[in-house]
């Protein structure tokens, strides 16, 4: 793996993968009281998030100074501020139907304000996946695979294309220090604890749609069910599953090594 927890740690947050509680989780771990300032310099920790424009420039400051940074940023981006040398750069990935159906759900509970007109508690699931502009497809048409390929401006247009950014976000997993899974969360954030060195406590998670959302989506959606919603959710996650398969090999191949290692 590259870096240490002595080097500068970089959390690609892709969203609807448990990323809110791993990052306060580290930096509580990690004892970052404070973003990173001018006044404190080089430490602290920064939240960065690449569909925030008016604020990007600023951050892309402070993140070069920061211990720790997390956020919804693209390898893009990553790569403007890291040394893949020395940095731990490390991300969650989740099986992509799932995190489409978390991030359907949380968007119908959510309460604050869209940057594009969108009312997503009016939705079936099916018409969230098919609904046309530009910032909700980099959102939900095979979002994972355009974060960790190059950048959420990315839209190929061809099946080439497509397998190029593919291939491009594969390669951004096979140089992180650590890939870990949703589905298999605790045992994954443990290791990553003892990797970077803080204490693995128990991570309540953060950022979940509350119950009673959860319930009325289920009663309310198509998410489940056959014909389009169903022909929608492959076509958004038919490049998504073959980087989360790649992601899953990666990490199931580490604890076979630590296995191996430890007889």
């Amino acid at each position: 793996m590259n870096g240490t927890p002595q080097d500068r740690i970089f959390f690609l947050h892709l969203p609807k993968t448990a990323g809110t509680s791993v990052a306060r989780s580290l930096i509580s771990g990690l004892d970052l009281k404070k973003r990173s300032s001018k006044r404190i310099g080089r430490g602290g920790w920064v939240l960065i998030h690449d569909h925030e424009h008016d604020k990007r420039r600023k951050l892309l400051r402070k993140a070069k100074r920061a211990r720790f940074v997390t956020g919804h940023f693209t390898a893009r981006t990553y790569r403007q501020l890291a040394d893949p040398k020395r940095d731990f750069v490390f991300t969650f990935l989740r099986d992509p139907a799932s995190r489409l159906e978390s991030l359907f759900r949380f968007s119908r509970a959510w309460k604050g304000g869209w940057e594009y007109p969108i009312e997503p508690a009016s939705l079936k699931f099916s018409e969230f996946l098919q609904y046309d502009h530009p910032l909700h497809r980099a959102r939900v048409d095979n979002l994972m695979t355009r974060m960790l390929g190059g950048g959420l401006d990315e839209e190929p247009r061809s099946e080439d294309e497509w397998n190029e950014l593919v291939e491009r976000a594969c390669r951004m997993l096979d140089r992180m220090s650590f890939v870990g899974l949703t589905e298999t969360f605790d045992r994954d954030f443990a290791t990553l604890c003892e990797t970077v060195g803080v204490p693995a406590l128990e991570t309540p998670r953060q950022n979940r749609t509350p119950a009673r959302h959860r319930e009325q989506a289920v009663a309310d959606d198509d998410t489940r069910a056959g014909g389009a919603a169903r022909e929608m959710l492959l076509r958004c996650t038919r490049h998504d599953r073959r980087v989360y398969e790649h992601a899953r090999r990666i990490r199931d191949g580490r604890y076979r090594r630590a296995q191996t290692s430890s007889r």
